[in-house]
């Protein structure tokens, strides 16, 4: 496989919203082949898993404190 750099993140526009809405990419048609979800900590984990893979990246906040760390996603097997 191999990738190919559609666009520059320099050239987003950064906009303050509260909340990471995942459903909006699930609607999306035809569906993506993987959801990545770039967040601050604080974006819940979905209450099941999809159908297709959902990668979370967990940035660290501009103002240098850690991010939260989410709590074990509620699908995942009991140790």
């Amino acid at each position: 496989m191999s990738l190919t750099l559609l666009t520059s993140a320099v050239k987003w526009r950064r906009v303050m919203v509260a909340g990471t809405k995942i459903r909006a990419a699930l609607e999306l048609q035809p569906p993506p082949d993987a959801i990545l979800v770039l967040t601050d900590g604080y974006t819940p984990y979905p209450k099941h898993i999809y159908r297709l893979p959902v990668v979370f990246g967990i940035l660290q906040l501009s103002s240098g404190e850690e991010p939260p760390l989410p709590p074990v996603p509620p699908w995942k097997p009991r140790d």
